[in-house]
């Protein structure tokens, strides 16, 4: 094969990848580099491998296919990136199902240029039928013996542990699929481990539990035999309902400090309830933050959802509980709940009935308007024998912000990039739908003896164009986890603000304390009324890609590396140390929070290896509950 035709060839993967990080926003390492070069290597090899077989046409045909899936997986990548603002992880085939739910969105992401790295490959495709034949054997020897010097290579690299994905998004692929099944066979070892330093991974409310001392389920904790009772603790059992807003931060929030509030009817139930102050998001998908609302556990940090790859993990939840001690339990969307797998994982775990918006009129976004789905939930929830749980999930603020939104004229103004601004518009819809949904049930009897929980499901990468933001990778970390939590019941609780520093995780055991509920559990989270807990921890995990942020106290462990999100990387570290004692929320400059010393930054950093990877053993070993 001539020269020329060979360089096409071994462009061609490099083309198509290098595309792909520079529509992320992202600048290869060594590590990266080598795996560009073992990755075009590669495919030289496998390419020239078909070219041994006699049939001209079969050849052409094989090497359309490869070029093919090459385009795709890579191009694959470039979309989920713009999705989920992170890569796909080794689990995403059991995924495929979900792709005509978020077609519409994924379409919405393309530019033309993408298009014009589709029409390249396939160009050069026709340049390498040309006076096709078999590479001479030096030349052949050569190419092989590249490839497996640079796979050596990539090999050490992967040795060494699991890194950012910098590298290049196929062999990131593969590499995070490898350290899975590892895990997988260490899990054992790893919960011997975790089962003799227990302590700082299960915070603990010392006055009301204790470790139920079992080795196997190390996370199990049981209830003393005398509890003080919470002084405001419920009498009787009043109704639960859960509401989980799509995309709500608490940065555009009155509520939380915001100049321009785009959520005037949140801050006005917040006068009226309980608000939480440093509350975050442990997981940045709708149906990891679900779990970790409703089985106070942390979201899957490798791989997919748990929903869709451990549906039946043994597991303790916050519907499972109320339902043992009477209430029925529903969840009410304007989406369907096989989405992610949800109904095969909620019904064996405490959910009794499912209700999807039908018939409706107007349509935002993917589905129902939120107005819709709150006037379906109060004639279902006004039907219901009491006590009842129930949880509501909005959608009309989904990414991408598409709308058309009804309030879009009511909404503040700013001076922003299209997104954002449609996404603060999408922010005043969803909120006004809340307080429509709020005065219309405020009087009747059964919202009375209601505690209403609104809350979010995770954050969005997009943000406000304000320059000191711009190259502040550590502040837009804190803008994006955290969310708001408001605990409303006008007739049952009084107003109260609270920075006690707290998680989705804490959602379930707080709603227990203050139903006066105390069982066995293998909840992670704490009740956040309580001021027994030796040190309280937050961790913010990515979608699946071993991306994590911790927040230990007034402690913050932030990731500003590159690959999950749009920033180059700052400093040599993937990670920034730092204390700051006052709001994080509306820091001003890198100058108002102090680095932490090297011997503290070590420390956090194995505390925070040695959780997750002892989170994840249990998760995986099927060790955090006995049974269902």
């Amino acid at each position: 094969m001539p020269q020329a035709q060979w360089s096409a060839i071994l462009l061609l993967p490099l083309i198509v990848s290098g595309y792909c990080m520079l529509s992320m926003g992202i600048v290869p390492n060594f590590a990266g580099c080598i795996d560009q070069l073992f990755f075009a290597a590669a495919f030289g090899v496998l390419y020239a491998f078909t070219l041994i077989i006699p049939s001209q046409l079969w050849r052409a045909i094989l090497a359309f296919v490869g070029i093919l899936l090459l385009v795709l997986l890579c191009f694959a990548n470039v979309l989920y990136f713009r999705f989920f603002q992170s890569w796909p992880h080794a689990d995403i085939f059991k995924q495929v199902g979900d792709l005509p739910h978020i077609w519409s969105g994924i379409v919405s992401l393309l530019t033309p240029w993408d298009f014009l790295v589709v029409v390249i490959p396939l160009g050069l495709w026709r340049v390498s039928l040309v006076r096709q034949g078999c590479p001479r054997r030096p030349g052949m020897l050569a190419l092989v013996l590249c490839a497996g010097g640079l796979l050596i290579l990539h090999q050490g690299l992967m040795a060494k542990g699991l890194s950012y994905p910098e590298h290049h998004p196929v062999c990131w692929f593969m590499r995070q699929s490898m350290h899975q099944e590892k895990l997988r066979e260490q899990a054992n070892e790893a919960m011997r481990e975790v089962s003799k330093r227990i302590d700082d991974l299960r915070p603990i409310n010392q006055t009301i539990y204790r470790g139920a001392g079992l080795e196997r389920f190390p996370f199990v904790k049981a209830p003393h035999n005398k509890i003080p009772k919470l002084p405001i603790a419920l009498e009787g059992k009043p109704n639960i309902v859960l509401v989980l807003m799509e995309s709500m931060r608490s940065y555009e929030s009155g509520a939380y400090g915001a100049k321009i509030s785009f959520t005037p009817n949140f801050d006005r139930l917040a006068k009226e309830g309980v608000l939480f102050r440093n509350f975050y998001a442990n997981g940045s998908m709708t149906v990891r933050g679900e779990f970790a609302l409703l089985a106070s556990f942390v979201p899957k940090y490798i791989g997919g959802p748990i929903y869709e790859t451990f549906p039946d993990v043994g597991k303790v939840t916050l519907p499972s509980i109320l339902k043992e001690h009477g209430y029925k339990t529903m969840w009410i969307s304007s989406f369907s709940p096989d989405f992610h797998n949800k109904r095969e994982f909620l019904e064996s775990h405490g959910i009794d009935e499912f209700h999807t918006v039908h018939g409706h009129l107007e349509t935002i976004g993917w589905g129902p308007a939120d107005t819709e789905l709150f006037d379906f939930a109060a004639n279902v929830l006004s039907r219901q024998e009491e006590p009842f749980f129930a949880e509501i999930t909005t959608l009309s603020n989904h990414f991408p912000f598409k709308g058309p939104f009804p309030t879009s004229a009511m909404t503040p103004q700013v001076n922003a990039d299209k997104l954002y601004t449609a996404y603060t518009c999408g922010i005043f819809y969803t909120d006004w739908a809340v307080g429509k949904f709020a005065d219309q049930i405020r009087d009747s009897a059964w919202a009375k003896n209601t505690i209403f929980v609104f809350t979010s499901d995770h954050g969005i990468w997009v943000f406000p164009p304000d320059r000191t933001l711009l190259f502040d990778a550590v502040r837009k970390q804190e803008l994006y986890w955290r969310v708001p939590l408001l605990i409303w019941s006008p007739h049952l609780l009084k107003p109260e603000s609270k920075t006690t520093l707290g998680s989705q995780l804490d959602v379930a055991p707080t709603l227990l304390d203050l139903l006066d509920i105390h069982v066995k559990n293998d909840f992670l989270g704490t009740s956040l009324f309580r001021d027994d807990v030796a040190q309280r921890f937050v961790f913010m995990l990515r979608d699946g890609s071993q991306r994590w942020n911790l927040r230990l106290e007034n402690e913050f462990v932030y990731d500003v590396g590159p690959g999950a999100y749009t920033d180059p990387i700052v400093g040599p570290a993937p990670h920034k140390f730092f204390r700051y004692e006052g709001d994080f929320l509306h820091v001003q400059a890198y100058r108002d929070y102090r680095e932490l010393p090297q011997s503290r930054q070590r420390a956090l950093r194995e505390f925070a290896e040695r959780a997750l990877n002892g989170y994840y053993s249990a998760l995986i070993s099927d060790r955090i509950w006995p049974g269902n």
